[in-house]
């Protein structure tokens, strides 16, 4: 029997919605960066949100809005809220495009490499 607090988010649905967060077609709404490297080698990507149709002067006027999740292991309750705000802020509704808009939005996701996967020899 496993008892656990929160329904589990797993590094698959991590790698499923960042891939979601890739396609071509989101590229005037969301970008991918990396931020830097963890100490153990790898990438922790920063995903900005904003209106990339807009000239580069109206996106460096826009105030600046940040967002982590995922920065302790095993936050699941983090990784499932900023899915969906991400997903929200990405999508076709006129609040949505409003924000993107009027703001540029930038996201922390960190990417916790399984411990299995860490330790392969």
């Amino acid at each position: 029997m496993y008892i656990a607090s929160d329904y589990p988010y797993t590094y698959s649905d991590l790698e499923k919605i960042t891939a979601i967060f890739n396609k071509p077609y989101n590229t005037d709404r969301i970008r991918t960066t990396t931020l830097c490297k963890t100490l153990a080698g790898n990438p922790c990507p920063l995903y900005i949100i904003t209106n990339f149709s807009s000239t580069k002067e109206e996106i460096a006027k826009r105030n600046a809005i940040i967002l982590t999740a995922r920065v302790h292991p095993g936050e699941v309750n983090g990784s499932f809220v900023i899915e969906g705000v991400v997903k929200y802020l990405i999508g076709n509704t006129s609040e949505a495009y409003r924000l993107r808009e009027s703001y540029v939005i930038k996201v922390l996701f960190i990417k916790v490499e399984p411990l299995n996967r860490l330790f392969q020899c």
